[in-house]
């Protein structure tokens, strides 16, 4: 069974077999576009996605030797291209085989059973599906790679997993189950620590567990994040029932659904979308790009001077010699 893994860093197996270098060579980048893509691409299309500022004859042979690239490094791990991306003459796409478990699949099926309904509806075997597949997730979309063609689909895939982190934090509340339902909260949080809503909620989980001074820490811990990322105070809700826990005490709480899309609107407001994520994702790309390129001048340089001084040392030891 070949298993290919676009969560984290990416990783494609067969058996015990890893596949040397992926995702780092081109080459693999246009088998991950094909796969993320979904859909059939011209050749013109792709060639001139990943090559356009080439002609498009030469674009078109890049495209031809990174296929045959592919096809070699795959047959490494015992695996034929044509398992896994339907070739002709005009098209290339992913073939999505019964022989090849992909992991953003799998977790996209696993997550399916958890829209429309209300979080404390949801029947049981839902809720098992939906957390096998956020265990899927072990860090975002080919994280490390920084291409456009990959940007929009790492920022879907994250959102759909802190929407489901969200119904199970609902659920378990609903329950009773407020640990394993602030354990969800912490994992959106670890993802992305600007989800007001969600610090209001852990803080009410808090509470509801009768353990005041974690909801006051929660609480403080928001305003920190908030203020080191965004530069702003929390919302005047947040505010206000921390002061009514801070100098009321617990107050009486009652179990609360999953936050609306209304309380996370802190999030477009502030300029925390997929734009902006995207930006901030291609300007360390960027730096990445420029401190490799200033590290390999100062390298050239090197070799260079030192060319340069045995050159010199060549020709005063020929005029010594006349």
């Amino acid at each position: 069974m070949i298993e290919v893994r676009l969560f984290g860093p990416g990783q494609v197996k067969n058996g015990n077999l890893n596949l040397a270098g992926f995702p780092k060579q081109q080459y693999f980048h246009v088998f991950c576009y094909l796969i993320i893509s979904r859909k059939p691409h011209t050749r013109e299309q792709l060639a001139s996605t990943f090559w356009m500022d080439y002609t498009t004859n030469v674009s078109r042979k890049y495209l031809r030797d990174a296929l045959w690239r592919l096809r070699h490094a795959l047959r490494t791990i015992g695996v034929s291209l044509d398992k896994l991306l339907n070739v002709s003459e005009t098209q290339v796409g992913y073939y999505q085989s019964d022989e090849c478990v992909l992991d953003t699949q799998q977790f996209e099926a696993g997550i399916a059973g958890l829209k429309g309904a209300a979080p404390e509806m949801l029947d049981q075997q839902v809720i098992a599906e939906a957390e096998q597949a956020v265990n899927l997730y072990t860090g975002d979309v080919l994280d490390g790679q920084y291409e456009e063609w990959c940007l929009d689909e790492r920022e879907r895939l994250r959102l759909l997993y802190l929407g489901a982190l969200s119904t199970l934090m609902a659920y378990h509340e609903a329950q009773g189950a407020y640990e394993k339902a602030l354990s969800y909260g912490e994992q959106i949080l670890t993802r992305d620590g600007t989800r007001e809503a969600v610090h209001r909620q852990m803080m009410r989980l808090y509470c509801l567990m009768g353990n005041r001074d974690a909801a006051i820490r929660q609480y403080k811990t928001c305003v920190r994040i908030l203020q080191d990322t965004l530069g702003m105070p929390p919302l005047y809700q947040t505010t206000q029932f921390y002061m009514n826990i801070a100098h009321n005490g617990l107050p009486e709480i009652h179990t609360m659904t999953q936050p609306g899309a209304s309380d996370d609107q802190r999030s477009a407001t502030n300029g925390v979308d997929m734009s902006f994520r995207r930006m901030k994702q291609r300007v360390r790309y960027l730096h990445k790009l420029l401190d490799e390129s200033k590290a390999e001048l100062v390298a050239l340089e090197k070799e260079i001077d030192e060319k340069a001084a045995g050159v010199v040392s060549d020709q005063k030891l020929d005029i010594l010699a006349k």
